[in-house]
Protein backbone atom coordinates (compact mmCIF):
# COMPACT_ATOMS: atom_id res chain seq x y z
CA UNK A 1 0.00 0.00 0.00
CA UNK A 2 2.88 2.35 0.57
CA UNK A 3 4.56 2.05 -2.72
CA UNK A 4 1.14 2.35 -4.39
CA UNK A 5 0.26 5.51 -2.67
CA UNK A 6 3.92 6.64 -3.27
CA UNK A 7 3.44 5.92 -6.76
CA UNK A 8 -0.06 7.72 -6.70
CA UNK A 9 1.02 11.01 -4.83
CA UNK A 10 3.95 11.06 -7.46
CA UNK A 11 1.84 10.76 -10.64
CA UNK A 12 -1.00 13.15 -9.26
CA UNK A 13 1.06 15.57 -7.70
CA UNK A 14 3.88 16.27 -9.45
CA UNK A 15 7.12 14.11 -8.66
CA UNK A 16 7.29 15.15 -5.31
CA UNK A 17 7.17 11.87 -2.96
CA UNK A 18 4.30 12.46 -0.05
CA UNK A 19 1.62 9.84 1.68
CA UNK A 20 -2.22 9.94 0.87
CA UNK A 21 -4.35 11.08 3.33
CA UNK A 22 -7.64 10.25 4.16
CA UNK A 23 -8.63 13.98 4.96
CA UNK A 24 -6.67 17.12 4.04
CA UNK A 25 -5.21 18.45 7.13
CA UNK A 26 -5.94 22.00 8.68
CA UNK A 27 -4.03 22.52 11.63
CA UNK A 28 -0.97 23.04 10.02
CA UNK A 29 -0.51 26.33 7.62
CA UNK A 30 1.74 24.83 4.56
CA UNK A 31 4.29 27.49 3.41
CA UNK A 32 5.79 28.34 0.38
CA UNK A 33 9.29 27.29 0.08
CA UNK A 34 12.12 29.68 0.12
CA UNK A 35 13.18 28.44 -3.56
CA UNK A 36 10.00 28.42 -5.36
CA UNK A 37 8.95 31.77 -3.65
CA UNK A 38 12.14 33.04 -5.03
CA UNK A 39 11.99 32.37 -8.29
CA UNK A 40 8.38 33.25 -8.93
CA UNK A 41 9.40 36.83 -7.89
CA UNK A 42 12.23 36.49 -10.02
CA UNK A 43 9.75 36.09 -12.84
CA UNK A 44 7.69 39.05 -11.21
CA UNK A 45 10.59 41.17 -11.21
CA UNK A 46 11.42 40.65 -14.96
CA UNK A 47 7.76 40.54 -16.98
CA UNK A 48 7.84 39.78 -20.77
CA UNK A 49 6.13 37.89 -23.22
CA UNK A 50 7.41 34.60 -21.71
CA UNK A 51 6.01 34.97 -18.25
CA UNK A 52 2.82 33.10 -18.30
CA UNK A 53 4.74 29.70 -19.63
CA UNK A 54 7.58 30.51 -17.07
CA UNK A 55 5.10 30.12 -14.52
CA UNK A 56 3.33 27.37 -16.55
CA UNK A 57 7.23 25.70 -15.78
CA UNK A 58 7.69 26.19 -12.40
CA UNK A 59 3.83 24.74 -11.51
CA UNK A 60 4.56 21.63 -13.23
CA UNK A 61 7.68 21.24 -11.10
CA UNK A 62 6.44 22.40 -7.73
CA UNK A 63 5.96 20.47 -5.17
CA UNK A 64 2.68 19.43 -3.38
CA UNK A 65 3.54 21.52 0.13
CA UNK A 66 4.22 24.61 -2.32
CA UNK A 67 0.93 23.78 -4.83
CA UNK A 68 -0.88 23.87 -0.99
CA UNK A 69 0.15 26.92 -0.16
CA UNK A 70 -0.29 28.49 -3.23
CA UNK A 71 -4.44 26.44 -2.96
CA UNK A 72 -4.87 27.56 0.70
CA UNK A 73 -4.39 31.48 -0.70
CA UNK A 74 -8.12 30.74 -2.72
CA UNK A 75 -9.63 30.23 0.28
CA UNK A 76 -11.12 33.54 1.19
CA UNK A 77 -12.97 32.02 4.22
CA UNK A 78 -9.34 31.92 6.21
CA UNK A 79 -8.51 34.40 8.46
CA UNK A 80 -5.17 35.50 6.75
CA UNK A 81 -7.04 35.56 3.37
CA UNK A 82 -5.44 38.80 0.99
CA UNK A 83 -2.47 38.73 3.52
CA UNK A 84 -0.06 35.89 2.65
CA UNK A 85 2.23 35.07 0.00
CA UNK A 86 0.04 34.15 -2.37
CA UNK A 87 -2.31 37.37 -2.54
CA UNK A 88 0.97 39.30 -2.65
CA UNK A 89 2.61 36.95 -5.74
CA UNK A 90 -1.24 37.58 -7.39
CA UNK A 91 -0.33 41.21 -7.05
CA UNK A 92 2.61 40.99 -9.31
CA UNK A 93 1.66 38.05 -11.29
CA UNK A 94 -2.04 39.42 -12.60
CA UNK A 95 -2.39 40.38 -16.39
CA UNK A 96 0.12 38.55 -18.61
CA UNK A 97 -0.31 37.58 -22.27
CA UNK A 98 -2.48 34.80 -22.60
CA UNK A 99 0.44 33.48 -24.96
CA UNK A 100 -2.04 30.10 -25.55
CA UNK A 101 -5.37 31.77 -26.42
CA UNK A 102 -8.59 29.46 -25.30
CA UNK A 103 -11.32 31.54 -26.47
CA UNK A 104 -12.26 32.36 -23.02
CA UNK A 105 -9.69 34.69 -21.09
CA UNK A 106 -7.36 37.57 -22.70
CA UNK A 107 -5.17 37.76 -19.61
CA UNK A 108 -3.88 35.33 -17.50
CA UNK A 109 -2.51 35.64 -14.05
CA UNK A 110 -1.13 33.23 -10.97
CA UNK A 111 -4.39 32.28 -9.79
CA UNK A 112 -5.71 30.89 -13.42
CA UNK A 113 -2.25 29.31 -14.07
CA UNK A 114 -2.76 27.67 -10.69
CA UNK A 115 -6.18 26.48 -11.53
CA UNK A 116 -4.77 24.78 -15.02
CA UNK A 117 -2.20 23.25 -13.25
CA UNK A 118 -4.60 21.31 -10.73
CA UNK A 119 -6.74 20.63 -13.35
CA UNK A 120 -3.79 19.12 -15.64
CA UNK A 121 -3.00 17.09 -12.86
CA UNK A 122 -6.56 15.65 -11.63
CA UNK A 123 -6.76 14.91 -15.56
CA UNK A 124 -3.07 13.40 -15.95
CA UNK A 125 -4.44 11.14 -12.74
CA UNK A 126 -7.28 10.41 -14.46
CA UNK A 127 -5.26 9.29 -17.77
CA UNK A 128 -3.03 7.98 -14.94
CA UNK A 129 -5.91 5.74 -13.27
CA UNK A 130 -6.59 4.72 -17.27
CA UNK A 131 -3.20 3.68 -17.95
CA UNK A 132 -3.39 1.54 -14.80
CA UNK A 133 -6.15 0.03 -16.11
CA UNK A 134 -5.18 -0.53 -19.43
CA UNK A 135 -1.76 -1.79 -17.96
CA UNK A 136 -3.75 -3.99 -15.55
CA UNK A 137 -5.84 -5.57 -17.81
CA UNK A 138 -2.43 -6.54 -19.55
CA UNK A 139 -0.62 -7.77 -17.14
CA UNK A 140 -3.95 -9.85 -16.47
CA UNK A 141 -3.86 -10.97 -20.43
CA UNK A 142 -0.12 -11.73 -19.66
CA UNK A 143 -1.32 -13.87 -17.01
CA UNK A 144 -3.53 -15.66 -18.91
CA UNK A 145 -0.73 -16.26 -21.36
CA UNK A 146 1.45 -17.10 -18.31
CA UNK A 147 -1.30 -19.55 -17.12
CA UNK A 148 -2.08 -20.82 -20.22
CA UNK A 149 1.52 -21.28 -21.44
CA UNK A 150 2.35 -23.02 -18.08
CA UNK A 151 -0.53 -25.26 -18.40
CA UNK A 152 1.03 -25.87 -21.49
CA UNK A 153 4.35 -26.80 -20.23
CA UNK A 154 2.63 -28.84 -17.50
CA UNK A 155 1.28 -30.82 -20.17
CA UNK A 156 4.34 -30.93 -22.39
CA UNK A 157 6.14 -31.53 -18.88
CA UNK A 158 3.53 -34.31 -18.07
CA UNK A 159 4.20 -35.57 -22.22
CA UNK A 160 8.03 -35.85 -21.67
CA UNK A 161 7.58 -38.05 -18.23
CA UNK A 162 5.13 -39.85 -19.95
CA UNK A 163 7.87 -40.59 -23.00
CA UNK A 164 10.72 -40.81 -20.07
CA UNK A 165 8.83 -43.55 -18.23
CA UNK A 166 8.21 -45.28 -21.81
CA UNK A 167 11.92 -44.86 -22.80
CA UNK A 168 12.57 -45.88 -19.09
CA UNK A 169 10.51 -48.90 -19.54
CA UNK A 170 11.57 -49.66 -23.45
CA UNK A 171 15.26 -49.50 -21.94
CA UNK A 172 14.31 -51.57 -19.24
CA UNK A 173 12.29 -53.84 -21.31
CA UNK A 174 15.34 -53.95 -23.93
CA UNK A 175 17.84 -53.84 -20.75
CA UNK A 176 15.88 -57.24 -19.79
CA UNK A 177 15.48 -58.49 -22.97
CA UNK A 178 19.27 -57.96 -23.65
CA UNK A 179 20.88 -59.24 -20.65
CA UNK A 180 18.20 -62.69 -21.10
CA UNK A 181 19.47 -62.75 -24.75
CA UNK A 182 22.98 -62.05 -23.84
CA UNK A 183 22.57 -64.82 -21.08
CA UNK A 184 21.13 -67.02 -23.58
CA UNK A 185 23.57 -66.39 -25.79
CA UNK A 186 26.39 -66.40 -23.79
CA UNK A 187 24.94 -70.11 -22.44
CA UNK A 188 24.49 -71.07 -25.92
CA UNK A 189 28.02 -69.89 -26.91
CA UNK A 190 29.44 -71.73 -24.31
CA UNK A 191 27.33 -74.80 -24.71
CA UNK A 192 28.13 -74.50 -28.10
CA UNK A 193 32.21 -73.50 -27.39
CA UNK A 194 31.74 -76.62 -25.30
CA UNK A 195 30.16 -78.67 -27.68
CA UNK A 196 32.58 -77.82 -30.13
CA UNK A 197 35.38 -78.33 -28.32
CA UNK A 198 34.07 -81.90 -27.63
CA UNK A 199 32.95 -82.21 -31.54
CA UNK A 200 36.50 -80.98 -32.24
CA UNK A 201 38.33 -83.36 -29.51
CA UNK A 202 35.73 -86.17 -30.77
CA UNK A 203 36.37 -85.19 -33.92
CA UNK A 204 40.51 -84.88 -34.00
CA UNK A 205 40.20 -88.42 -32.19
CA UNK A 206 38.08 -89.86 -34.74
CA UNK A 207 40.27 -88.00 -37.53
CA UNK A 208 43.24 -89.55 -35.98
CA UNK A 209 41.27 -93.15 -35.42
CA UNK A 210 40.38 -92.50 -39.13
CA UNK A 211 43.42 -91.34 -40.10
CA UNK A 212 45.08 -94.32 -38.32
CA UNK A 213 42.83 -96.65 -39.82
CA UNK A 214 43.10 -95.61 -43.38
CA UNK A 215 46.45 -95.70 -42.63
CA UNK A 216 45.82 -99.42 -41.52
CA UNK A 217 43.67 -99.45 -44.19
CA UNK A 218 45.50 -98.52 -46.73
CA UNK A 219 48.87 -100.54 -45.19
CA UNK A 220 46.18 -103.70 -45.18
CA UNK A 221 45.13 -103.01 -48.38
CA UNK A 222 48.81 -102.49 -50.18
CA UNK A 223 49.63 -105.75 -47.70
CA UNK A 224 46.67 -107.24 -49.18
CA UNK A 225 47.57 -106.41 -53.06
CA UNK A 226 50.74 -107.56 -52.53
CA UNK A 227 49.49 -110.98 -50.95
CA UNK A 228 47.46 -110.94 -53.49
CA UNK A 229 49.64 -110.32 -56.18
CA UNK A 230 52.33 -112.53 -54.56
CA UNK A 231 49.44 -115.20 -54.21
CA UNK A 232 48.50 -114.44 -57.74
CA UNK A 233 52.09 -115.14 -58.60
CA UNK A 234 52.44 -118.38 -56.32
CA UNK A 235 48.81 -119.00 -57.76
CA UNK A 236 50.30 -118.82 -60.96
CA UNK A 237 53.21 -120.85 -60.42
CA UNK A 238 51.54 -123.51 -59.01
CA UNK A 239 49.22 -123.76 -61.44
CA UNK A 240 52.13 -123.99 -63.59
CA UNK A 241 53.44 -126.56 -61.48
CA UNK A 242 50.20 -128.04 -61.76
CA UNK A 243 50.24 -128.42 -65.66
CA UNK A 244 53.69 -129.30 -65.31
CA UNK A 245 53.19 -131.88 -62.87
CA UNK A 246 49.78 -132.87 -64.37
CA UNK A 247 51.96 -133.03 -67.73
CA UNK A 248 55.19 -135.12 -65.85
CA UNK A 249 52.35 -137.26 -64.55
CA UNK A 250 50.73 -137.99 -67.99
CA UNK A 251 54.28 -138.06 -69.52
CA UNK A 252 54.91 -140.77 -66.70
CA UNK A 253 51.40 -142.63 -67.30
CA UNK A 254 52.21 -142.55 -70.97
CA UNK A 255 55.55 -144.14 -70.33
CA UNK A 256 54.11 -146.45 -67.64
CA UNK A 257 51.40 -147.90 -69.95
CA UNK A 258 54.01 -147.95 -72.63
CA UNK A 259 56.07 -149.85 -70.60
CA UNK A 260 53.60 -152.05 -69.09
CA UNK A 261 52.77 -152.84 -72.79
CA UNK A 262 55.75 -153.41 -73.40
CA UNK A 263 56.17 -155.95 -70.51
CA UNK A 264 52.94 -157.53 -71.80
CA UNK A 265 54.66 -157.77 -75.00
CA UNK A 266 57.69 -159.16 -73.09
CA UNK A 267 55.69 -161.79 -71.09
CA UNK A 268 53.85 -162.67 -74.08
CA UNK A 269 57.25 -163.45 -76.22
CA UNK A 270 58.71 -164.39 -73.00
CA UNK A 271 58.62 -168.36 -74.29
CA UNK A 272 59.83 -167.79 -77.71
CA UNK A 273 62.44 -165.37 -76.40
CA UNK A 274 64.61 -167.49 -73.85
CA UNK A 275 67.73 -165.70 -74.73
CA UNK A 276 65.98 -162.18 -74.09
CA UNK A 277 64.53 -163.45 -70.93
CA UNK A 278 67.56 -162.43 -68.95
CA UNK A 279 67.77 -159.23 -70.44
CA UNK A 280 63.97 -159.10 -70.72
CA UNK A 281 63.88 -159.63 -67.16
CA UNK A 282 66.36 -157.34 -66.40
CA UNK A 283 64.98 -155.08 -68.66
CA UNK A 284 61.55 -155.75 -67.24
CA UNK A 285 63.27 -155.43 -63.58
CA UNK A 286 64.81 -152.01 -64.84
CA UNK A 287 61.18 -151.41 -66.28
CA UNK A 288 59.60 -152.07 -63.01
CA UNK A 289 61.61 -150.27 -60.92
CA UNK A 290 61.27 -147.36 -63.62
CA UNK A 291 57.71 -147.68 -63.24
CA UNK A 292 57.81 -148.22 -59.41
CA UNK A 293 60.12 -144.70 -60.17
CA UNK A 294 57.64 -143.26 -61.78
CA UNK A 295 55.29 -144.01 -59.92
CA UNK A 296 56.71 -142.87 -57.13
CA UNK A 297 56.92 -139.63 -58.96
CA UNK A 298 53.47 -139.76 -60.63
CA UNK A 299 51.90 -140.04 -56.60
CA UNK A 300 54.63 -137.31 -55.30
CA UNK A 301 53.31 -134.82 -58.74
CA UNK A 302 50.21 -136.00 -57.70
CA UNK A 303 51.02 -135.29 -54.14
CA UNK A 304 52.63 -131.80 -55.58
CA UNK A 305 49.13 -131.23 -57.70
CA UNK A 306 47.32 -131.93 -54.56
CA UNK A 307 48.87 -129.92 -52.54
CA UNK A 308 49.72 -126.73 -54.87
CA UNK A 309 45.64 -127.04 -55.81
CA UNK A 310 45.05 -126.62 -51.97
CA UNK A 311 47.52 -124.05 -52.04
CA UNK A 312 45.68 -122.19 -54.89
CA UNK A 313 42.59 -122.59 -53.20
CA UNK A 314 43.66 -121.54 -49.98
CA UNK A 315 45.83 -118.26 -52.08
CA UNK A 316 42.26 -117.82 -53.58
CA UNK A 317 40.51 -117.89 -50.04
CA UNK A 318 43.31 -115.73 -48.83
CA UNK A 319 42.87 -113.34 -51.97
CA UNK A 320 38.96 -113.05 -51.35
CA UNK A 321 39.38 -112.12 -47.98
CA UNK A 322 42.10 -109.65 -49.13
CA UNK A 323 39.43 -108.30 -51.79
CA UNK A 324 36.87 -108.43 -49.12
CA UNK A 325 39.15 -106.53 -46.56
CA UNK A 326 40.38 -104.24 -48.99
CA UNK A 327 36.69 -103.29 -50.24
CA UNK A 328 35.84 -102.73 -46.27
CA UNK A 329 38.84 -100.55 -45.90
CA UNK A 330 37.85 -98.71 -48.65
CA UNK A 331 34.01 -98.14 -47.39
CA UNK A 332 35.81 -97.12 -44.04
CA UNK A 333 38.08 -94.81 -45.74
CA UNK A 334 34.91 -93.24 -47.41
CA UNK A 335 32.76 -92.92 -44.10
CA UNK A 336 35.73 -91.42 -42.19
CA UNK A 337 36.34 -89.13 -44.83
CA UNK A 338 32.47 -88.06 -45.04
CA UNK A 339 31.64 -88.04 -41.44
CA UNK A 340 35.06 -85.62 -41.64
CA UNK A 341 33.25 -83.90 -43.92
CA UNK A 342 30.06 -84.00 -41.79
CA UNK A 343 32.27 -83.09 -38.88
CA UNK A 344 33.43 -80.12 -40.60
CA UNK A 345 29.91 -78.89 -41.52
CA UNK A 346 28.57 -79.16 -38.12
CA UNK A 347 32.17 -77.22 -37.17
CA UNK A 348 31.36 -74.10 -39.78
CA UNK A 349 27.63 -74.52 -38.62
CA UNK A 350 29.30 -73.68 -34.96
CA UNK A 351 31.26 -71.13 -36.31
CA UNK A 352 28.40 -69.79 -37.95
CA UNK A 353 26.16 -69.39 -34.83
CA UNK A 354 28.97 -68.07 -33.08
CA UNK A 355 29.57 -65.31 -35.09
CA UNK A 356 25.51 -64.70 -35.36
CA UNK A 357 25.73 -64.77 -31.47
CA UNK A 358 28.31 -62.38 -31.39
CA UNK A 359 26.50 -60.07 -34.23
CA UNK A 360 23.38 -60.01 -31.92
CA UNK A 361 25.33 -58.90 -28.72
CA UNK A 362 26.88 -56.32 -30.71
CA UNK A 363 23.73 -55.34 -31.91
CA UNK A 364 21.87 -55.49 -28.75
CA UNK A 365 24.67 -53.39 -27.03
CA UNK A 366 24.14 -50.88 -29.84
CA UNK A 367 20.30 -50.79 -29.33
CA UNK A 368 20.80 -50.60 -25.42
CA UNK A 369 23.57 -47.84 -25.60
CA UNK A 370 20.94 -45.74 -28.46
CA UNK A 371 18.45 -46.15 -25.60
CA UNK A 372 20.81 -45.07 -23.47
CA UNK A 373 21.25 -42.58 -25.08
CA UNK A 374 17.50 -41.62 -25.88
CA UNK A 375 16.72 -41.47 -22.62
CA UNK A 376 19.53 -39.39 -21.28
CA UNK A 377 18.25 -36.75 -23.88
CA UNK A 378 14.01 -37.39 -22.98
CA UNK A 379 16.08 -36.17 -19.24
CA UNK A 380 17.39 -33.22 -20.20
CA UNK A 381 14.27 -32.14 -22.19
CA UNK A 382 12.34 -32.85 -18.54
CA UNK A 383 14.92 -31.13 -16.78
CA UNK A 384 15.00 -28.13 -19.35
CA UNK A 385 10.74 -28.32 -19.30
CA UNK A 386 11.08 -28.21 -15.61
CA UNK A 387 13.60 -25.32 -15.90
CA UNK A 388 11.22 -23.65 -18.28
CA UNK A 389 8.07 -24.27 -16.15
CA UNK A 390 10.03 -22.84 -12.74
CA UNK A 391 11.01 -19.88 -14.46
CA UNK A 392 7.56 -19.49 -15.59
CA UNK A 393 6.47 -19.68 -12.49
CA UNK A 394 8.92 -17.22 -11.34
CA UNK A 395 7.49 -14.99 -13.64
CA UNK A 396 3.81 -16.22 -13.06
CA UNK A 397 4.67 -14.96 -9.06
CA UNK A 398 6.28 -11.84 -10.70
CA UNK A 399 3.46 -10.85 -12.69
CA UNK A 400 0.77 -11.62 -9.58
CA UNK A 401 3.19 -9.40 -7.56
CA UNK A 402 2.73 -6.54 -10.08
CA UNK A 403 -0.79 -6.97 -10.71
CA UNK A 404 -1.51 -6.79 -7.03
CA UNK A 405 0.66 -3.67 -6.95
CA UNK A 406 -0.82 -2.07 -9.60
CA UNK A 407 -4.32 -3.40 -8.34
CA UNK A 408 -3.50 -1.41 -4.91
CA UNK A 409 -2.13 1.66 -6.82
CA UNK A 410 -5.03 1.89 -9.05
CA UNK A 411 -7.57 1.95 -5.54
CA UNK A 412 -4.48 3.87 -4.02
CA UNK A 413 -4.71 6.68 -7.02
CA UNK A 414 -8.67 6.20 -7.20
CA UNK A 415 -8.91 7.40 -3.92
CA UNK A 416 -6.98 9.96 -3.59
CA UNK A 417 -8.51 11.61 -7.32
CA UNK A 418 -11.28 11.48 -5.13
CA UNK A 419 -9.98 12.68 -2.18
CA UNK A 420 -8.31 15.48 -4.39
CA UNK A 421 -11.26 16.08 -6.11
CA UNK A 422 -13.43 16.22 -2.67
CA UNK A 423 -10.75 18.69 -0.93
CA UNK A 424 -10.23 20.58 -4.05
CA UNK A 425 -13.75 20.60 -5.34
CA UNK A 426 -14.63 23.69 -2.96
CA UNK A 427 -11.57 25.83 -3.20
CA UNK A 428 -11.57 25.12 -7.17
CA UNK A 429 -15.03 26.28 -7.26
CA UNK A 430 -14.15 29.49 -5.19
CA UNK A 431 -11.23 29.79 -7.32
CA UNK A 432 -13.11 29.64 -10.66
CA UNK A 433 -15.60 32.18 -9.08
CA UNK A 434 -12.86 34.42 -8.00
CA UNK A 435 -11.44 34.06 -11.76
CA UNK A 436 -14.56 35.39 -12.85
CA UNK A 437 -14.99 38.12 -10.67
CA UNK A 438 -11.24 38.94 -11.12
CA UNK A 439 -11.31 38.99 -15.24
CA UNK A 440 -14.66 41.17 -14.41
CA UNK A 441 -12.36 43.30 -12.23
CA UNK A 442 -9.51 43.29 -14.88
CA UNK A 443 -11.24 44.71 -16.89
CA UNK A 444 -12.91 47.47 -15.13
CA UNK A 445 -9.73 47.84 -14.05
CA UNK A 446 -8.28 48.01 -17.62
CA UNK A 447 -11.02 50.41 -18.30
CA UNK A 448 -10.47 52.29 -15.02
CA UNK A 449 -6.64 52.07 -16.31
CA UNK A 450 -7.58 53.38 -19.46
CA UNK A 451 -9.71 56.62 -18.46
CA UNK A 452 -6.93 57.43 -15.83
CA UNK A 453 -4.51 57.32 -18.58
CA UNK A 454 -6.79 59.39 -20.48
CA UNK A 455 -7.21 61.79 -17.72
CA UNK A 456 -3.17 61.58 -16.92
CA UNK A 457 -2.99 62.89 -20.73
CA UNK A 458 -5.46 65.63 -20.66
CA UNK A 459 -3.65 66.62 -17.49
CA UNK A 460 -0.78 66.91 -18.93
CA UNK A 461 -1.31 68.27 -21.82
CA UNK A 462 -3.65 71.03 -19.71
CA UNK A 463 -0.44 71.77 -18.02
CA UNK A 464 1.27 72.36 -20.72
CA UNK A 465 -1.16 74.87 -21.54
CA UNK A 466 -1.64 75.87 -18.41
CA UNK A 467 0.12 79.55 -18.78
CA UNK A 468 -1.55 80.79 -21.46
CA UNK A 469 -4.80 79.45 -19.75
CA UNK A 470 -4.04 80.89 -16.21
CA UNK A 471 -4.32 84.51 -18.21
CA UNK A 472 -7.61 83.99 -19.85
CA UNK A 473 -9.33 82.85 -16.93
CA UNK A 474 -6.79 81.79 -13.84
CA UNK A 475 -10.60 81.21 -11.45
CA UNK A 476 -11.12 78.30 -13.46
CA UNK A 477 -8.46 76.41 -14.55
CA UNK A 478 -7.25 74.51 -11.69
CA UNK A 479 -8.96 72.61 -9.33
CA UNK A 480 -8.60 72.42 -5.62
CA UNK A 481 -5.61 70.40 -3.68
CA UNK A 482 -6.54 66.67 -3.33
CA UNK A 483 -9.17 66.52 -5.45
CA UNK A 484 -9.37 64.21 -8.56
CA UNK A 485 -9.79 65.75 -11.69
CA UNK A 486 -12.51 64.12 -13.13
CA UNK A 487 -14.74 63.94 -9.99
CA UNK A 488 -13.70 66.62 -7.86
CA UNK A 489 -13.37 64.16 -5.07
CA UNK A 490 -10.95 64.34 -2.53
CA UNK A 491 -8.37 61.65 -3.10
CA UNK A 492 -6.08 59.72 -0.68
CA UNK A 493 -2.62 60.84 -1.30
CA UNK A 494 -1.87 57.03 -0.79
CA UNK A 495 -4.35 55.94 -2.91
CA UNK A 496 -2.97 58.36 -5.90
CA UNK A 497 0.59 56.80 -5.41
CA UNK A 498 -0.56 53.46 -5.24
CA UNK A 499 -3.22 53.87 -8.74
CA UNK A 500 0.03 56.01 -10.37
CA UNK A 501 2.18 53.11 -9.23
CA UNK A 502 -0.67 50.19 -10.74
CA UNK A 503 -0.59 52.96 -14.05
CA UNK A 504 2.65 52.45 -14.35
CA UNK A 505 3.09 48.57 -14.12
CA UNK A 506 -0.13 48.54 -16.38
CA UNK A 507 1.46 50.27 -19.10
CA UNK A 508 4.45 48.19 -18.54
CA UNK A 509 2.13 45.19 -19.39
CA UNK A 510 0.08 46.29 -21.89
Amino acid sequence: AGAASVLVATSVLGGTTVKANSEVSRTATPKLSRDFKNRLNDIAIIRDASSAQKVRNLLKGASVGDLQALLRGLDSARAAYGRDDYYNLLMHLSSMLNDKPDGDRRQLNLASLLVDEIEKRIADGDSYAKLLEAKLAAIKSQQEMLRERDSQLRNLEKEKEQELQKAKDERQALTESFNKTLSRSTKEYNKLKTELAKEKEKAAKMTKELADKLSNAEASRDKAFAVSKDLADKLSSAEASRDKAFAVSKDLADKLAAKTAEAEKLMENVGSLDRLVESAKREMAQKLAEIDQLTADKAKADAELAAANDTIASLQTELEKAKTELAVSERLIESGKREIAELQKQKDASDKALVGSQANVAELEKQKAASDAKVAELEKEVEAAKAEVADLKAQLAKKEEELEAVKKEKEALEAKIEELKKAHAEELSKLKEMLEKKDHANADLQAEINRLKQELADRIKSLSQGGRASQTNPGTTTAKAGQLPSTGESANPFFTIAALTVIAGAGMAV
